[in-house]
């Protein structure tokens, strides 16, 4: 017998089955990118969610330490002859002036009623006077301490172009004797909390809500003691489920602890 040389078929996948796992290969990585793509949205609506939150919960916070801050330094630190407690701020010497706080911005119309006769402090716009970053304390008499100035905090809320948010804006402003605070603060406006839901001009919508002292027939600005802060919020993204915007409120009190005088 004559032995012959037999060639062995070779082993290897056929044109389908390459076709075939390359499909299911594609179908496999298609759905994993998706939920990829699907937990990135998730993670950037949460996160956007969480920054609200917290943004908003930290400028009430500094609103309240602010508004708190308000009438210091007050002008009875300097009262006794010859210094006495001026009756009306805006008599008083521009020194005095720049160098002292009434709180909140509404004088000299010492009798007006907040929302009827006061344009400020409003709802939605208001002016605080304090010395909010004090040098050193200041001593009970002269000489008036050549450092000390006291500042305008203004928050106002201006809606947005689209109109369904708006914007908190914040300014500081050195106070200027005879000056108009909210010309002066116009300039340097700039944003502090965005996406507000708050709507200017709604009643029962305000940001700013004010107590005045129990037993006053009017209350003005001098006697306002407490001012009682609630903004809503949210994100610039909407909910990924939901396809809706989630909303936060957040309400902060502050309470006034320099009264005038």
């Amino acid at each position: 017998m004559v032995p012959t040389n037999r060639t062995r078929p070779q082993a290897g996948f056929s044109l389908v089955e390459m076709m075939l796992v390359l499909v299911i290969f594609l179908v496999v990585s298609g759905a994993i990118f998706g939920l990829l793509n699907v937990a990135q949205a998730r993670y950037r609506s949460e996160q956007e969610f969480v920054d609200t939150f917290q943004g908003t919960r930290l400028a009430i916070d500094q609103v309240s330490r602010e508004i708190r801050m308000a009438g210091y330094p007050p002008p009875s630190s300097y009262a006794g002859p010859p210094f006495p407690v001026p009756a009306d701020p805006l008599t008083a010497p521009p020194d005095w002036q720049r160098r002292f706080s009434v709180g909140f911005v509404g004088w000299p119309a010492q009798n007006c009623t907040l929302g009827v006769t006061c344009a400020l402090p409003g709802g939605w716009d208001v002016v605080v006077e304090a010395d909010i970053d004090p040098e050193r304390e200041i001593a009970a008499g002269p000489p008036l301490d050549p450092t000390e100035q006291v500042e305008w905090i203004r928050y106002v809320l201006v809606p947005d172009a689209g109109g369904q948010t708006s914007t908190l804006m914040r300014a500081v402003v050195p106070k200027v004797a005879g000056a108009d605070p909210i010309a002066a603060t116009n300039a340097v406006l700039s944003p502090f909390v965005e996406g507000v839901l708050n709507q200017p001009g709604v009643v029962g919508d305000e940001i700013f809500r004010y107590v005045c002292e129990a037993g006053m027939a009017v209350c003005s600005p001098q006697n306002i003691v407490e001012v009682q802060i609630v903004v809503r919020a949210r994100p610039m993204r909407r909910d990924i489920e939901t396809r809706q915007y989630r909303e936060v409120t957040l309400q902060g009190v502050a309470r006034r602890v320099n009264p005038y005088p």
